[in-house]
C-alpha cells in the first residue's frame, strides 16, 4: 500500500528541490508529510488545464502534473522567490512544457482566465473571508462543464488538531517568515459551499484528517457536463 512516506510521485517532487537550501527542502518535505496530496489529486480530472491558486513552491502543482501526463498546470502566487524555485524544480522533472508558474499581485483577479479546474490548497486563511470568497465566486463562474473547483482548508474539529494548526501558522506567517501574509483568518467552509452552489456547482464536503495531525477538510464543486 502506498503511504505518504512511500508515494513515488511525491518522492520525485521532493528530489527536484535538492540543492534548493535547507529551509526550502524542510518546507517542501513538511508539505509532503502533512498534506493529503494523493487524495486531493484523485478528486480532479485526469486531463485538462488546472490552475493552482496560491501554489507557493509548486509542490502540489508538480504532483498534479506527474500524476497525470494529460494535465497542464498553471500555478500562481505572490511570492517571486518561491516561484523561481518551483520553475527550477519543473525543469529538473522535465515537465516545464506542462507546468508553468506566474507571479501575481495581491489585487489579481481571474477575469478572462482559461482553466478546466481550479485548486486552492491552504490559501484562503491568508486572504480573509471577503477576498477569498470573491475570488472563489469568479473561479466558479468561469469553470466549464466537466470542471472542478477544489478548496482544501482546515476544519474546526477535533479541537486539539485545530490548536496545533493555529500555533504552526502563526509561526509560519510571523517569526519564521515561511509564508507571506500579515494575518491568519479562517474561512468558514459553509460559506465556501454556498458560494459554489450559487454558481450551479454540485458540492461535496470531505474530511481528510485521518492519520494526519491537521484537521484537513475539502470542499469539491463539480460542474455537470
Amino acid at each position: 500500500m502506498t503511504t505518504r512516506a512511500t508515494d513515488p510521485t511525491a518522492r520525485r517532487v521532493l528530489r527536484a528541490f535538492e540543492g534548493a537550501g535547507v529551509a526550502t527542502r524542510l518546507h517542501t518535505l513538511l508539505r509532503h508529510l502533512t498534506a493529503p496530496f494523493s487524495q486531493l489529486e484523485a478528486m480532479l480530472p485526469r486531463e485538462g488545464r488546472v490552475r493552482d491558486f496560491g501554489c507557493g513552491h509548486g509542490v502540489f502543482a508538480l504532483y498534479l502534473a506527474l500524476a497525470a501526463p494529460d494535465r497542464q498546470v498553471l500555478g500562481v502566487d505572490i511570492d517571486e522567490r518561491k516561484l523561481e524555485l518551483a520553475d527550477h524544480a519543473a525543469r529538473r522533472l522535465g515537465v516545464q512544457d506542462r507546468v508553468r508558474f506566474e507571479e501575481v499581485d495581491e489585487a489579481w483577479a481571474p477575469a478572462g482566465s482559461e482553466h478546466d479546474s481550479v485548486v486552492c490548497v491552504d490559501v484562503a486563511y491568508l486572504l480573509g473571508t471577503g477576498r477569498f470568497l470573491d475570488l472563489l465566486d469568479q473561479f466558479a463562474e468561469v469553470t466549464p462543464p466537466g470542471g472542478v473547483v477544489l478548496v482544501k482548508e482546515m476544519g474546526e474539529a477535533p479541537p486539539w488538531k485545530r490548536r496545533v494548526l493555529e500555533a504552526q501558522e502563526r509561526l509560519a506567517t510571523g517569526p519564521l517568515g515561511l509564508t507571506m501574509g500579515s494575518h491568519v483568518e479562517w474561512v468558514a467552509m459553509d460559506a465556501v459551499e454556498s458560494t459554489l452552489r450559487r454558481r450551479g456547482l454540485q458540492v461535496e464536503r470531505l474530511e481528510l484528517d485521518r492519520l494526519h495531525v491537521h484537521p484537513h477538510l475539502a470542499v469539491v464543486g463539480r460542474r455537470g457536463s
